[in-house]
């Protein structure tokens, strides 16, 4: 193996796990961390519901379908459902869950957004919305 192969494969490991690390919590691309780090300086909203946590461990592919997102590849997702007061949280069993991705995932379902989001709050605020206009 010749000095240009040996530096090639050293960085090719190092990208791989800067990319890793730059990642965060619970996606593979190399996003801004800042990105999909949980907003813990945005409190949810007071009225936030206590949500049932019902966890999916599923295939990869599965995952993948329930955690569609143009932006990254996700390792993990969570899905509120205020109607039933459920989050479910999917993980795949091919790349099972680190305690920071569980972590991560039971945040959404507390009602924590990722930095510079509001999905979480948006939806709850729909969510009453939609129930005030039926009653």
């Amino acid at each position: 193996m010749t000095y240009s192969h040996t530096a090639s494969v050293w960085k090719t490991i190092i990208t791989v796990i800067i990319f890793f690390f730059l990642g965060g919590c619970t996606t593979t691309a190399p996003i801004n961390i800042r990105w999909s780090e949980i907003d813990m300086h945005t409190l949810p909203p007071v009225d936030f519901p206590k949500l049932s946590i019902v966890v999916h461990q599923v295939s990869h592919t599965e995952m993948l379908e329930r955690c569609q997102d143009a932006l990254w590849k996700p390792l993990a997702c969570a899905e509120t459902n205020f109607k039933n007061m459920v989050c479910d949280i999917w993980y795949s069993d091919d790349v099972p869950p680190t305690k920071a991705i569980i972590d991560h995932e039971e945040l959404h379902c507390k009602g924590y957004d990722h930095v510079g989001e509001s999905s979480i709050r948006d939806a709850w605020e729909k969510y009453k919305q939609r129930t005030r206009q039926i009653s």
